[in-house]
């Protein structure tokens, strides 16, 4: 191989490395912002059934039926049951 192709070859290796590196601070970068996304999803959903557990107990502290809760916060009368256990 002759010197100019040997440079030419490192070159093009150099290049390769370095779209590489730029390939992989991208991954990173989306996975950053995926792993983001989620925790705020998943705050969000733990934010709204601390509320409909708070409704629950609301309703249950004014007597409302078992009924009636379930269809108001659509949670199973197994969960309401407990939670009017706890309150006792």
């Amino acid at each position: 191989m002759r010197d100019s192709e040997t440079k030419t070859a490192l070159e093009a290796e150099q290049q390769f490395l370095a779209d590489m590196a730029a390939w992989h601070q991208y991954e990173q970068r989306e996975k950053y912002y995926f792993d983001l996304a989620s925790m705020k999803s998943d705050s969000r959903k733990e934010g709204e059934r601390k509320a409909t557990l708070k409704i629950a107990r609301r309703m249950l502290s004014m007597n409302m039926s078992l009924e009636e809760i379930h269809k108001a916060t659509n949670l199973p009368l197994s969960e309401i049951l407990s939670l009017r256990d706890q309150m006792s």
